[in-house]
């Protein structure tokens, strides 16, 4: 596979098997394999400095948004929450 998703293996193996009928399918699908591959990244930082206001925007929510990382969450909080 190169930079643009597309084995040309693949392509040569559609072909045999299908001519060139539905190819633009076959390039679509193969395009859009990107958006179902699951990616696990990591964020790190210091207290304060924006993380979960970075995975929000990532993830398209508002802070304030149901299914948002709380933001605003420093040490002070959870120190003055264990007490």
């Amino acid at each position: 596979m190169d930079f643009t998703g597309i084995n040309l293996e693949e392509v040569k193996e559609y072909v045999d098997r299908n001519g060139v009928s539905n190819i633009e399918e076959f390039f679509k699908k193969t395009l859009d394999r990107w958006q179902n591959i699951e990616v696990n990244i990591g964020i790190t930082g210091d207290s304060g400095a924006g993380k979960s206001s970075f995975i929000n925007a990532i993830r398209g929510l508002d802070d304030d948004d149901e299914k948002a990382a709380e933001v605003g969450v420093n040490r002070d909080h959870f120190r003055a929450n264990m007490l």
